[in-house]
């Protein structure tokens, strides 16, 4: 490894993957290393693939071995701020040496550039702003080096993550009732970390005599065993697609912008899963299904084989995917404050729809591409979010919803549909009111299922003055019999001897995870009552503490209208249970339904007091 690195001057080329290794990735990493000092022994970490530069001064490319080297760097400037940081301590004597060696001089000469202007090694375009920010410059001089940030993009998360993984790791935590380490031993210790990546990893090094030859290799090694993602693939051939055309003289020009085209990519669909993004894309303009790996296949047709046009289509290409992806993003983190009225609404149920079904994202997606006016998109979605909910809870086949929605997205993208005709088509495979009967008789023990149910419920009977946020943090699924049983409880809804018979215990579980039994409640009035009686829940609580009185709230003070309601319920058995769970699939079929108005539900204690 010395020998590599004091040979070259490393960069990342634009077409690789951003830096990905996971903490446990690097901990391995790691691994090795102790065992080769321990073992003094050699360890051989795989093949690094350069293209050399034309330039004798110039950056060699890394093709392939990414990950490794920039985790090696990473150790390197960790390793270097230690030694800053030791700088008062010498090391102890080696072999015969008077003058103990210089661990700062022998790192910092791996981390600075061959003609001493520049960091030595340029990473991944994606994460090369954090390192020479935050990691690449000296701690102290010629002034204090800023922290690096907690928060930053989304693809900058695995660098940061691995920066502090390995300083964690190379000063880990004195146990409890040991002495810690001194700053002699602790410095020889992290020199024997140093002297061992420079001398005992072993490399072999190919080099690759131009771009094109490069090129095909990376691409090579990456598409059989799948290294890269889908999406990481389809980045290298569109760049290879493009810079084939580019001239000498414009190509670095040339991947500059693209690798800002995909930056703007990436960054639209942070929330979500990129592959997945180019998924639903792709299957929203054709009839045949397939899985995700196949996205590059898809890709590969749009760009074509023929060299006449390639990188033209491979500029479309990358257009239409950012023009996608923005799209995309607006479905991920829906905007639920905008004024526009069908817009919020539209944006209310595609919040929830994202927590229980992606693939609903092929139609919306496809749909708001079409850009329709903001009614005639709330429409669709309305009928989408129907059509999911009924189809989801009825238990049936989530493969066959995914190719109905590709398929009326085929009939969006493709063969232009107007938005009547896909409001008739959803309409005709939403299940009816009758299918929905008795659908709620089973246990729901998926809190997030429960909790879209009832929010937008919520939503749809709710005072608009009155609606809280879906934000898990702000509010929580309740059980209004607790899931942790009270012999209290077990008395109100069980019989007989509630202490030690299993079977009932098993019963109270399953009575408790039925949906009747839940409700949504702000989480501040939750964590004072969780098993406290129902009168109790319900009303609040009043204790006196060293002659100071506490007061808690109940479901009367929830702003969930449906929670405040239970303030009009006298008890809670098995009976409120069976019943709720009645009302709650009488207002499921009047919130998930083709209807856009608002509609008309009863709360929970007019209803019972209507059909009892």
């Amino acid at each position: 490894m010395n020998e590599l690195l004091n040979s070259y001057d490393f960069v990342v080329p634009e077409y690789q993957r951003g830096y990905e290794w996971q903490r446990v990735n690097v901990e391995s990493f790691h691994e090795t290393i102790l065992i080769a000092l321990e073992n003094n022994e050699d360890k051989f970490i795989g093949t690094v693939i350069l293209r050399q530069s034309d330039n004798p001064n110039g950056r060699s490319q890394v093709v392939d071995g990414q990950q490794r080297l920039t985790t090696i760097v990473l150790y390197l400037c960790v390793l270097r701020d230690l030694f800053v940081e030791l700088s008062d301590v010498d090391l102890s004597p080696r072999g015969i040496a008077i003058v103990p060696p210089n661990p700062y001089n022998e790192v910092e000469s791996l981390l600075i550039s061959r003609n001493r202007t520049a960091y030595r090694f340029q990473c991944n375009s994606l994460v090369q702003s954090i390192y020479e920010s935050y990691v690449a410059p000296h701690p102290t001089r010629p002034v204090a080096r800023p922290p690096m940030p907690s928060q930053h993009k989304a693809y900058t998360r695995s660098f940061r993550t691995a920066v502090r993984t390995i300083r964690g790791l190379l000063l880990p935590a004195t146990p409890e009732g040991q002495v810690p380490e001194s700053d002699v031993r602790k410095l020889d210790r992290l020199y024997d970390i140093f002297q061992t990546i420079c001398n005992r990893l072993k490399v072999l090094p190919i080099t690759a005599d131009n771009d094109a030859e490069a090129l095909d290799i990376f691409m090579t090694l990456n598409t059989k065993g799948l290294r890269l993602g889908p999406s990481d693939l389809i980045k290298g051939n569109i760049f290879s697609a493009v810079l084939s055309e580019a001239t000498p003289e414009t190509a670095s020009l040339v991947s500059e912008h693209l690798l800002q085209q995909w930056k703007e990519i990436i960054d639209f669909v942070e929330k979500g899963d990129i592959d997945q993004c180019f998924r639903h894309y792709f299957l929203a303009f054709q009839k045949e299904s397939f899985q995700t790996v196949k996205i590059v296949d898809r890709a590969s047709e749009r760009i074509g084989t023929s060299s006449n046009g390639r990188a033209q289509n491979a500029i479309r290409l990358l257009a239409d995917l950012k023009s996608m992806s923005e799209k995309y993003g607006e479905l991920l983190s829906p905007n639920v404050t905008v004024n526009d009225k069908d817009v919020r609404m539209a944006n209310e149920a595609i919040l929830c729809l994202n927590r229980i079904n992606a693939s609903a994202r092929i139609l919306t997606l496809a749909v708001l591409m079409r850009n329709f006016s903001s009614n005639e998109f709330f429409q669709i979605v309305k009928r989408i979010e129907a059509l999911t909910y009924r189809w989801q809870f009825l238990g049936r086949n989530a493969q066959e919803l995914e190719k109905l929605f590709q398929e009326i997205a085929f009939s969006v993208t493709v063969e232009g549909a107007l938005p009547e005709e896909i409001c008739l088509h959803l309409e005709s495979k939403i299940p009816s009111d009758d299918d929905c009967s008795g659908m709620f008789d089973r246990e729901m023990p998926d809190s997030m299922q429960s909790r879209v149910i009832l929010f937008r419920i919520h939503q749809a009977m709710g005072d608009p003055s009155r609606i809280v946020s879906f934000d898990t943090t702000v509010t929580e699924v309740e059980h209004i019999a607790p899931q942790t049983s009270t012999s209290e409880w077990l008395t109100a809804l069980m019989s007989g001897d509630h202490g030690v018979d299993e079977m009932e215990l098993e019963d109270y579980e399953s009575k408790i995870e039925r949906i009747g039994n839940k409700t949504i409640l702000e989480k501040h009035i939750n964590n004072q009552i969780k098993q406290q009686s129902f009168q109790k829940k319900r009303d609040g609580v009043s204790m006196t503490v060293g002659g100071s009185t506490f007061t808690f709230e109940g479901y009367r003070n929830s702003k969930v209208d449906m929670t405040a309601d239970l303030g009009n319920v006298g008890s809670w058995t098995a009976v409120e249970i069976d019943l709720r769970t009645s009302w709650i699939e009488y207002c499921f079929v009047r919130t998930f339904c083709a209807d856009t108005g608002r509609p008309e539900i009863e709360q929970f204690s007019d209803w019972v007091s209507r059909v009892r």
